[in-house]
């Protein structure tokens, strides 16, 4: 069922929803310099339908008054409507900072050439990178350790990557690949663990994924990152479009390319087809759901499969 118009992007769900009712949803339209840029959000599933999605960031003219049915109202939230960014728009949810019995909301991120923050739901953003990280050249990829809101890593447009431990300024790290990031994602237990994925398409050979082991020293000395190639997750160029970490084994890697979805048991050192069934699609991004060890893959435009993983 649709549920709003536009040009789908990153869809995000926060995680502090305490009941099936009242749950913080986020998706990108599109998104174009000087015109509009920002993110749709509604507070309960009852209005995550056309029309009723709060548009939060910037775009021309006065902003709509119309009250949703959630409550809220379109912001401009700090979002600039200036700055260079890419028509899908990244967006990540960290961790919720509280503390306290309560589980507090995820922090909010998107990227356009300058790395935003929110800790209101994306009410306000508030600009925690250089405005622009690199002037003319977009953030395609943002990866926050669910374990310390303060390490961020980005991905650009060119292939540049910035990253910071202590929530400070950030560090170029760049690997060297003048390539399209395409995902940045965090190990959910080990937060000095970082993977970038790319487009492969444009890389000799077919590497698509690099793992990051030492983001602290990386960031404290970029001489000292140790980057290594744990793809390719296939024997032929493609793009690796999503991207997971099992946080019950870390060694079992997911990845979403072009041609199917592929696993790895050893950290990547070999890659296997994932289940059978599914269509010879572009696979845009990849969940792991828990506790039911369901892995779910969004395609384009043939809908979402699912398969268990609780046999790895």
């Amino acid at each position: 069922m649709r549920a709003d118009f536009g040009d789908g992007g990153y869809a995000l769900i926060d995680q502090s929803a305490k009941n099936t009712k009242e749950v913080t949803m986020y998706h990108t339209y599109f998104n174009v310099t000087n015109d509009l840029i920002g993110f749709g959000r509604v507070l309960k599933t009852s209005c995550a339908h056309e029309g009723e999605w709060s548009f939060l960031g910037r775009y021309t003219g006065d902003i709509d008054p119309t009250v949703h049915c959630d409550g809220s109202t379109d912001r401009f939230n700090g979002i600039q409507i200036t700055d260079s960014v890419n028509f899908y728009a990244p967006m990540a949810l960290g961790p919720g900072t509280a503390t306290g019995p309560a589980t507090p909301p995820n922090t909010v991120y998107f990227g356009t050439d300058t790395l935003y923050r929110s800790d209101d739901q994306g009410n306000t953003m508030f600009p925690v990178s250089a405005a622009p990280i690199e002037p003319g050249v977009p953030i395609s990829a943002i990866g926050v350790s669910q374990t310390n809101d303060l390490i961020r890593v980005v991905g650009l447009d060119d292939g540049s990557v910035y990253a910071t431990v202590t929530g400070g300024a950030l560090v170029n790290i760049s690997p060297g690949l003048p390539i399209y990031i395409t995902r940045v994602v965090m190990d959910p237990v080990n937060p000095d663990v970082v993977y970038l994925c790319y487009n492969g398409y444009q890389l000799p050979g077919a590497l698509t994924v690099l793992q990051l082991t030492n983001l602290s020293a990386a960031v404290a000395n970029p001489n000292n990152a140790n980057f290594v190639p744990i793809g390719p997750p296939t024997t032929f160029a493609t793009s690796v479009n999503g991207f997971v970490v099992d946080p019950l084994n870390t060694q079992h890697l997911f990845a979403s390319t072009d041609q199917g979805v592929y696993v790895s048991t050893d950290t990547g050192t070999t890659w296997a087809l994932l289940g059978k069934g599914l269509p010879d699609v572009e696979v845009f991004d990849l969940q792991l759901q828990s506790p039911s060890r369901t892995l779910r893959a969004a395609t384009h435009g043939l809908g979402i499969f699912e398969i268990s993983i609780s046999g790895l």
